[in-house]
């Protein structure tokens, strides 16, 4: 039931490794970063929309492949 935070805490981890803030995140998946801190701190169960478009945004962050 709470995969869901497990999933965006680990993205929120992977991207901290690259220098993306979560303020940057938000902005890339057109969330407000008020909405995207409860999702992950106080466990407030995303719409799937806002989930799906979270996950998407961590691509826009991916390291350029040559």
């Amino acid at each position: 039931m709470h995969d869901f935070k497990r999933e965006l805490r680990a993205i929120r981890d992977r991207l901290a490794k690259q220098g993306v803030s979560i303020q940057d995140w938000a902005a890339a998946a057109d969330v407000s970063h008020t909405t995207l801190w409860r999702i992950l701190e106080r466990g407030q169960t995303p719409s799937v929309s806002t989930y799906q478009t979270l996950i998407c945004a961590e691509k826009k962050f991916a390291p350029m492949q040559k």
